[in-house]
């Protein structure tokens, strides 16, 4: 489940908010998680992290699965010099599994280039209107711009909370075209193909994101009606 130096996100709440935080799993054993020192998602800077501060954990793993469970700081230490604080692994009747056989489509409007494998055919410079581990929809200008099973080449921009952007190149096959009746557009949906594992990775990690902040946003909005009432 576990792999050195694979990315992980803590959700605290240190001032009545709960914000993600970032952090790499630095060694691991049966026990306890020795993670670096995190940073703030959203400012980027370092966090102070008190012992006994609860936080929720979330890991993507490399079987593009979603590990989440809830632990606490126990302390800090050092490794090869390198300070990190350390969490108690929860047995795994705690632990969490978010995304299991199929992946978890989201809708987001992101930059999104299509090109063809045929030279003569210019990009098509779009957006999404959603995306998933194993594929996405676009806006098109036309239902025949490009075939059904036709391979094309992605390249897509994942804008993070952290104002970091990833840029995501991988093969792709049209899936097929078709018009929107709500928004009188036509889309197409195209699937991933051999696309690079640590690039699915942070697309996975990018909806996760995603699917946090409609969680707190809810949260918000149900607190503010509570507080009305």
């Amino acid at each position: 489940m576990f792999t050195i130096g694979m990315r992980v996100t803590l959700e605290m709440d240190q001032s009545g908010n709960k914000e993600q935080h970032t952090s790499k799993i630095m060694e691991f054993d049966r026990n306890y998680l020795y993670l670096t020192y995190p940073s703030h998602q959203r400012k980027g800077t370092t966090t102070y992290v008190a012992d006994g501060q609860l936080t929720d954990i979330s890991v993507v793993g490399s079987n593009n699965v979603v590990y989440k469970f809830s632990s606490e700081i126990l302390g800090r230490k050092k490794i090869k010099k390198i300070p990190v604080l350390y969490i108690r692994i929860p047995h795994s009747t705690e632990i969490k599994k978010i995304q299991r056989r199929q992946y978890v489509r989201v809708e987001n409007v992101l930059d999104v280039a299509v090109y063809s494998l045929e030279e003569e055919k210019a990009p098509l410079i779009t957006r999404s209107v959603d995306i998933s581990g194993g594929g996405l929809a676009v806006v098109t200008d036309s239902q025949d711009r490009f075939k059904p099973d036709e391979t094309v080449r992605l390249m897509i921009v994942l804008p993070f909370s952290s104002d970091k952007y990833e840029y995501i190149e991988s093969p792709g096959k049209v899936v097929r075209n078709f018009l929107d009746q709500q928004h009188a557009e036509p889309r197409m949906s195209i699937n991933f193909t051999d696309i690079q594992p640590n690039n699915r990775e942070k697309i996975i990690k990018f909806i996760f994101e995603k699917q946090l902040e409609e969680r707190r946003k809810l949260s918000n909005n149900q607190n503010s009606r509570r507080k009305r009432i």
